[in-house]
């Protein structure tokens, strides 16, 4: 019997987030002041990853500029998230340029995320009969672990590339890829009712986590959210679901389904 053909969706903002971020101590700078770390970063990742993995298929995934289908239904969707650095910005364009060097496409939509477009390919491989690989260490992703499809979070000096797949999901969280979506909208709802400043975001990341996971393994329950004693009143809590309540509109793992003409 032959193995199954493997395809390897790269989660382009995630990683290219990555490689600025890993450099961002010492970045690179050319002599007349033009910022090159992304693309330096992403490119020696992508052409290590065609090295070591040598897919049958690859493609780069992106985001596009134009609202999604999600702001029109919720207007504060990710209102609160920081604008990307503007040594950042300039150089995505020409990040962009060079990927078309290599031949390797580059799938964006207007109106979607890059995670949608992700979650339509792998439930389009996932009938194909293919192995999907998803390049990325973004969390969300791990909900589209599957028998078929893994998230392949690459490595660095100081940790070895892992590949998820559903028991490696669970090792980590304690519960399997259909319940990471739970926990990312509990997240979000503490993360919404902790007032600014009031601790460091790795410590608050941390708190949620004991918070939600903790008590999801001790009682099998989904949710940990007992109290609103992260950041005041059981009104903000309650104000804080509210605002939340298109999660299952906005989640990924419906995304695949309102993109079935892609």
């Amino acid at each position: 019997m032959t193995s199954p053909k493997r395809l390897f969706l790269i989660d382009g903002m995630a990683q290219i987030y990555r490689a600025h971020f890993a450099m961002i101590k010492n970045p690179l700078i050319t002599k007349d002041g033009r910022h090159t770390s992304a693309i330096f970063g992403f490119m020696n990742s992508l052409f290590k990853l065609l090295r070591q993995e040598n897919p049958d298929y690859i493609a780069v995934v992106l985001d596009c500029k134009a609202p999604t289908f999600r702001h029109k239904l919720y207007t504060e969707y990710k209102a609160t998230r920081e604008k990307m650095p503007e040594e950042l910005v300039e150089q995505l364009e020409p990040l962009y340029e060079v990927i078309s060097h290599t031949n390797i496409p580059t799938l964006k939509k207007p109106g979607f995320e890059a995670d949608d477009i992700i979650g339509t390919l792998v439930k389009k491989a996932e009938i194909a009969g293919l192995e999907t690989f998803i390049v990325t260490g973004d969390k969300d992703m791990m909900q589209l672990v599957s028998e078929s499809t893994f998230m392949y979070s690459p490595g660095n000096s100081f940790k070895p590339t892992t590949i998820y797949d559903k028991a490696k999901v669970k090792e980590k969280w304690g519960v399997g890829p259909e319940e990471i979506d739970h926990i990312e909208r509990e997240r979000s709802i503490i993360i919404q009712v902790i007032p600014p400043r009031t601790m460091p975001l790795e410590r608050a990341l941390d708190t949620i986590d004991m918070q939600i996971i903790k008590p999801m393994k001790k009682k099998g329950l989904l949710g940990g959210l007992y109290k609103a004693n992260l950041a005041g009143t059981a009104d903000k809590l309650q104000e804080a679901r509210e605002s939340l309540r298109w999660n299952f509109i906005l989640a990924i793992g419906i995304s695949y389904l309102l993109m079935a003409a892609l």
